[in-house]
């Protein structure tokens, strides 16, 4: 079954955290949806991305946190 590119994006939307996904990633499951992919294997993938983007940021925003606190550091 073919899903049309809008309606698959609102249920990706309702179902997943297909909003918190870069442009280009929304694209890739849009695309994948399109190719006749499992709808539940690409939202699993969805949630999938989102998590480990978010683990990826975090990991990047400590890490800056981190080398700030370090230079703040007045030595004796």
């Amino acid at each position: 079954m073919t899903i049309k590119t809008d309606a698959a994006r609102r249920e990706l939307t309702k179902e997943t955290l297909f909003r918190y996904l870069p442009a280009e990633k929304q694209e890739q499951a849009l695309a994948q949806l399109a190719e006749g992919a499992d709808w539940d294997t690409v939202a699993e993938r969805v949630n999938q991305w989102v998590e480990e983007g978010d683990w990826e940021r975090h990991a990047t925003e400590s890490g800056t946190l981190e080398r700030e606190d370090a230079t703040a550091v007045t030595t004796p």
